[in-house]
């Protein structure tokens, strides 16, 4: 209950410096490595926006910044040829929905179709291999 507590008393603070950081054109990354939990990366980019990062800039944060921001932007961050690429297949673009890459209809990591049926069985297949 304190860090609920902790986060909640600066969310104001948090959200002003977050806003003056977009507005002078920091490089705003969507990722943490603190929660395995697989919505997480969802929670953050619904986040990003409410706080109001245009839809392009959102998209972004999850995709080419990260990327950028760790130095390997000449394989990862974007869907061209010898780069290195998960892909998700939407019902509609995101640039309209946002909301539409919540719910992908298919995923593939390392060239592998994965549907959250396959379960954890799948997962080191997926993600350790």
């Amino acid at each position: 209950q304190f860090m609920v507590d902790k986060a909640l008393s600066v969310k104001e603070i948090h959200l002003e410096g977050f806003k003056k950081a977009y507005k002078a054109g920091v490089k705003i990354a969507c990722g943490s490595d603190s929660s395995p939990l697989k919505d997480f990366t969802h929670l953050e980019l619904k986040h990003l926006k409410i706080a109001g990062m245009s839809t392009v800039d959102t998209l972004k944060s999850g995709t080419v910044i990260p990327a950028e921001l760790c130095g390997v932007s000449n394989e990862y961050g974007k869907i061209e040829e010898n780069y290195v690429a998960d892909i998700i297949v939407l019902q509609e673009n995101p640039l309209d929905n946002l909301e539409t890459v919540f719910d992908p209809l298919m995923v593939f990591k390392n060239g592998i179709q994965f549907n959250e049926q396959q379960g954890l069985s799948s997962f080191e297949d997926i993600y350790l291999n």
